[in-house]
């Protein structure tokens, strides 16, 4: 089966990145990571308040009949109908200022440190996508260009063994025409893989779902190259091959 180009339309670049920094998983990881250190350090500020608790209770209990034989000297009065409710507060803390201003201190310089790397990761994150579509767009202009130099190989083949044909050529032109083509047949695979990976590494970085609309098919008119079933090519091919 025939290598075939990825023929796609790139957007902006600006696009990218801001599909890249919405869709990359790295993106999503570096927001978490300074939510979390944010997160401990409003804790350790919010520890310098003392622990505070509030309590109530109330119970109810009941016979069927009436309780006999109480005497005014029992210990429980009537202990089997009863109505009892109590309400209590806690609070708790410690005076430890000089400890709690350091750890403050500790998780501020974390989360300091922490934005300030994902900021420098984010420009390395943004800067990976600025590369990755700079890349594909220069692999495929690469292969238009291979693809229109192995075009005007295969005219100038034609011209020879038509010349040849008619006595009017050179075997050795002839030859050399036919390197020139294969060559640039080879060089022109080459490059379309090499489109092809660098296209499919910059969908990697701004995600599949965004792909189709920053990435949209482009048509063989837009394309402007010769078709590759062009059957001349083949029969060229064979009557090289038998020479």
């Amino acid at each position: 089966e025939r290598l075939k180009p990825l023929l796609v339309n790139f957007s902006s670049l600006e696009k990218f990145t801001e599909a890249s920094s919405a869709n990359r998983p790295d993106f999503q990881l570096l927001d978490i990571g300074i939510a979390t250190k944010q997160k401990l350090y409003k804790l350790e500020k919010l520890k310098l308040m003392p622990k505070a608790g509030i309590g109530a209770f109330f119970e109810i209990g009941g016979t069927t009949s009436t309780v006999s034989g109480v005497q005014a000297t029992d210990d429980f009065n009537n202990p089997f109908n009863y109505k009892r409710a109590g309400l209590g507060f806690q609070v708790e803390g410690k005076f430890d200022f000089h400890g709690a201003a350091a750890r403050i201190r500790k998780a501020k310089a974390e989360y300091l440190e922490v934005s300030q790397k994902r900021s420098i990761a984010k420009r390395g994150l943004n800067l990976e996508t600025q590369q990755a579509f700079l890349n594909a767009k220069r692999q495929f202009e690469n292969m238009q260009r291979a693809r229109k130099a192995h075009s005007l190989a295969r005219q100038m083949l034609f011209l020879a063994r038509s010349n040849l044909d008619i006595g009017l050529g050179e075997k050795d032109d002839y030859l050399d025409a036919l390197k020139r083509t294969l060559v640039s047949r080879g060089e022109y695979l080459k490059a379309t893989f090499d489109a092809n990976v660098a296209t499919a590494d910059l969908s990697r970085l701004v995600g599949q779902a965004a792909t189709g609309e920053l990435m949209p098919p482009m048509s063989a008119a837009e394309y402007d190259l010769i078709n590759e079933e062009d059957s001349g090519e083949e029969s060229w091919n064979e009557n090289d091959t038998s020479e």
